[in-house]
């Protein structure tokens, strides 16, 4: 597809902590948001409430492709090594109660 710009979206932060940044989008057509977050593999990304890919946009930020109209976007900070980390916590917890 052509590149078309939409002078008109607009984009609102409705809620952003480390790990977990919700936006509010506005758009006339489908389009690419990009973030001026770095890009990093643990980011997740949610377009309403459906899992997308994390668009890794000009070498170092983040983006989502967007649909026409209304949206909600969540990224979520779920880096693999924290998941194993706390699998390998509840694991060594279960042990411990077990014995």
């Amino acid at each position: 597809k052509d590149a078309v710009n939409d002078l008109n979206a607009l984009v609102s932060v409705q809620e952003y902590k480390n790990n977990h940044i919700t936006y509010e989008v506005e758009t006339s057509q489908e389009g690419l948001l990009v973030t001026s977050e770095l890009y990093e593999s643990g980011w997740k990304v949610y377009v309403n409430g459906k899992k997308e890919t994390v668009l890794n946009v000009d070498y170092s930020n983040r983006g989502v492709i967007i649909p026409e109209g209304k949206s909600t976007v969540v990224f979520v900070y779920r880096p693999i090594e924290f998941v194993v980390g706390v699998l390998l916590q509840i694991n060594s917890c279960g042990w411990i109660l077990c014995e």
